[in-house]
């Protein structure tokens, strides 16, 4: 088969063809009949009828009363605002009502139904003024911000803490690099006052008339009774 492209010159004849075979193969005919997923003409509502239907619906109205009139089929689709018996709450305070309606067409009866109040309950809220007492407690992000971006950190660089970012306190206090120094120099055992020697009586075994402290104990020489009496014997 040979293939013919389509140019304006062919494109009259090109339609009628195909129109021909749309029809032949009743294409346009089953889609006509084939209107399961629409409406006819006949079965939808023009805007006017739309309209018409829409303005039958009924819309509540307000309406402020110094009191409650009969229900009634005139008071229907009203919502009266009467002043609030409630105690306790501000004069401009109202109570809404609307008419209800029982029964079957012919023997209606009407009654009140109320629906709310006016008077907002506040009693579980806070005050401007409480709030602001209660937040005066609270810092700002603000002023949070600027403390964290001067406070003084005690933890160095590599996360440990560090005694020269420690400042001295009232009861405890840090050593200073001289008394560090001062205390190095001290013998471990050591302490105050140590006595060096002991001065005894001519006579010991000691020449030099003193005795050698050696691990704090000084050795004296203690008379013998012959001693002693020789030196009461010589008295005499």
């Amino acid at each position: 088969m040979k293939e013919k492209l389509i140019t304006l010159s062919n494109l009259s004849e090109f339609k009628t063809k195909m129109m021909a075979e749309v029809n032949a193969q009743g294409f346009v005919k089953k889609s006509v009949n084939d209107l399961l997923n629409y409406y006819l003409k006949s079965e939808t509502y023009t805007k006017t009828e739309v309209d018409n239907i829409v303005s039958t619906i009924h819309q509540f109205t307000y309406e402020v009363a110094a009191e409650l009139p009969t229900a009634s089929a005139n008071t229907m689709y009203i919502i009266y605002l009467v002043p609030s018996t409630q105690s306790g709450v501000s004069q401009n305070a109202k109570s809404e009502y609307i008419t209800i309606r029982s029964g079957v067409e012919g023997s209606y009866t009407y009654s009140w139904e109320k629906i709310g109040d006016t008077e907002i309950d506040l009693s579980g809220y806070v005050t401007t003024t409480a709030l602001n007492t209660i937040l005066e407690d609270y810092v700002t992000s603000t002023d949070l911000a600027t403390l964290l971006a001067t406070k003084q950190d005690k933890i160095d660089s590599s996360h440990k803490l560090s005694a020269d970012l420690v400042e001295d306190g009232e009861t405890n206090k840090v050593f200073t690099a001289t008394e560090k120094t001062k205390l190095s120099g001290i013998a471990s055992g050591a302490q105050v006052n140590v006595i060096e020697a002991i001065e005894v009586n001519t006579g010991t075994t000691d020449s030099s008339n003193n005795a050698a402290v050696v691990a704090k104990t000084a050795k004296l020489v203690i008379a013998s009774t012959q001693e002693i009496d020789n030196i009461f014997t010589n008295e005499s």
